[in-house]
């Protein structure tokens, strides 16, 4: 097993420059231990290499910041399969900073990408103008992690074109920014995110949205709690088909303020889920409780009735309050 300090000479201590002693130990092919610390970085890691585990001691202890202003704090390379990072933080402190990127390549005619990769009780924090996590990945899960989300543009997780089958689950997501959106940067339409889970997590943000489904066929939200969004808890976008939303509480606060980014999104507030999916999705929702909503369900362009019925959109056993 390698270890940070011993092994790869970082110090940890907030003062000095660990990048070329934790760019050798995230390059390793072995298991790494990084001891409790705070690492300062000023250019972004990479791990080049798959089967293998890196843990530290606690995602309050075992800290990774950057010193500067840079595009990612860790970079998991297109042809790594089998990685775990676990009981770690990553913070980022300057707005361009992303803390993880999950890139896919192409390779001849065949597309490459990070596949069964797992986050476990991480920590992520930031106040990035996007995503904190970026994902062109397959199999790419995420565990008991937290995310405190600094700004109203920052968004815990994107998971772009290529994902299939990935996961979110027993995660907290807080602050003033945005929770999961999925998305297709390349070709709306192909090669859209596949099969995402998010199950047993808890959204308390104030930014506008919690959840943004948009270039995703598939989507399991379950024993969730999406609560105090200002613009919508739940977002189903074009290019969305069979959204399964089962078990969950949906709460909104209003507007208490209006701040530049959201101030188009809070004209028409109090809203849980939104629609501006295609007709004939085919979405479900089952023993939700819609709390506090003046609008518990509504269509971007046609009446509740008409948009129920295009939509293919199914309420069994749901409440209101």
């Amino acid at each position: 097993m390698l270890n940070a300090q011993t092994d790869c000479g970082a110090k940890g201590d907030g003062k000095a420059d660990d990048t070329a002693a934790l760019a050798k130990f995230f390059a390793s092919k072995d298991t790494g231990y990084l001891p409790g610390g705070t690492y300062l970085i000023s250019e972004p890691l990479s791990v080049l290499h798959g089967t293998r585990k890196v843990f530290g001691d606690g995602k309050y202890r075992s800290i990774i910041k950057p010193r500067r202003d840079f595009a990612t704090l860790l970079k998991i390379s297109p042809e790594v399969e089998y990685f775990t990072l676990e009981a770690v933080s990553l913070q980022t402190t300057h707005t361009q900073a992303a803390a993880v990127r999950l890139p896919a390549i192409k390779k001849g005619e065949k597309w490459f990408f990070p596949t069964v990769i797992r986050f476990s009780d991480v920590l992520f924090e930031g106040d990035c103008r996007g995503p904190l996590v970026l994902s062109n990945g397959q199999c790419v899960d995420f565990d008991r992690c937290t995310f405190n989300l600094r700004d109203g543009n920052t968004w815990g997780i994107e998971f772009d074109r290529w994902n299939e089958n990935s996961g979110v689950s027993d995660c907290r997501f807080g602050g003033a920014g945005q929770g999961v959106k999925t998305s297709n940067r390349g070709r709306p339409g192909t090669d859209n995110v596949e099969g995402l889970r998010i199950v047993n997590c808890y959204m308390y943000n104030c930014g506008p949205l919690n959840v943004d489904l948009t270039c995703c066929n598939t989507a399991l939200i379950a024993g969730t709690l999406l609560d105090q969004a200002v613009y919508a808890n739940l977002k189903i976008g074009t290019g969305t088909s069979g959204v399964m939303v089962s078990g969950c509480w949906l709460g909104v606060r209003g507007v208490h303020q209006k701040s530049a980014e959201c101030q188009e999104l809070s004209e028409k507030p109090d809203r849980n889920v939104v629609f501006t999916s295609d007709a004939g999705a085919k979405h479900s929702f089952s023993s939700v409780f819609f709390c506090n909503a003046n609008h518990p369900i509504l269509f971007a362009d046609k009446a509740i009735d008409e948009g129920m019925r295009q939509h293919q959109v199914q309420l069994g056993a749901c409440q209101y309050g």
